[in-house]
């Protein structure tokens, strides 16, 4: 008896991209909606096995395709949030989240938002920076979604960046933390980052002044014309 849902986890462990295509339309779209959950553990626990973690092991390109028509049918928030094998906030390949990125609905943009201060908290920095450009309409090619990351949001995923700070991996935290720093200082959301901590409503951590601190001093300059800096930074 045909089975959409196996049907469609054979075309992705082969990798046929126009067997997958052609053969679609004649799937059973709610059966593979109702095997959502299985397929994508089916899903995430092959790419456990061939450990493609999209970074030191990328997705192959034929699987990245039948991921994204995979997307078509249970919605991208599923492939984004639920595939990646080590349960990382967001699913780990740049290319197909950005893709997929196009795809989401205002209700969607708001539950991807609430993903990215995990994405620095786990350090899934390249993810993460995708999403905070993309959310602060930087991402060239992409649709403009309605909902913006506030400064107050920018703010907190900073302070996720450092939030566990493990010992091998400090470089690269200091790293992000600065990028995320300057894109601050870039919108001008530290301007009201730093009117909150003026008056009481906001208390920064001891890495946001530091990191304040490794700002070209030409930077700190400008923002002195507006706010008195402690003498840390």
């Amino acid at each position: 008896m045909f089975n959409s849902s196996d049907t469609v986890l054979d075309f992705f462990y082969s990798g046929d991209v126009t067997g997958f295509r052609a053969a679609k339309h004649h799937m059973d779209k709610e059966e593979i909606w109702h095997d959502g959950d299985f397929i994508c553990a089916q899903i995430s626990e092959w790419l456990d096995d061939y450990g493609i973690d999209c970074d030191r092991n990328e997705l192959p390109f034929e699987q990245r395709e039948i991921l994204f028509e995979i997307a078509g049918i249970l919605g991208p928030l599923k492939i984004i949030f639920w595939l990646h094998p080590s349960r990382l906030p967001v699913f780990n390949d740049e290319v197909l989240v950005k893709r997929l990125l196009d795809q989401l609905n205002d209700a969607e943009d708001e539950q991807m938002v609430g993903r990215i201060e995990k994405c620095f908290e786990w350090h899934q920095y390249k993810i993460g920076f995708v999403l905070v450009n993309f959310y602060l309409h930087n991402l060239r090619g992409t649709r403009k979604p309605e909902l913006k990351l506030t400064a107050q949001g920018l703010y907190n995923v900073f302070e996720a960046a450092g939030r566990l700070r493990i010992f091998n991996e400090e470089y690269d935290i200091d790293l992000a933390e600065l990028e995320l720093m300057e894109m601050l200082v870039e919108t001008g959301y530290i301007h009201n980052i730093l009117y909150l901590t003026k008056h009481k409503k906001l208390t920064p951590s001891a890495s946001f002044y530091r990191t304040l601190a490794r700002l070209p001093a030409e930077t700190k300059e400008k923002i002195e014309q507006f706010h008195r800096l402690p003498k840390s930074a």
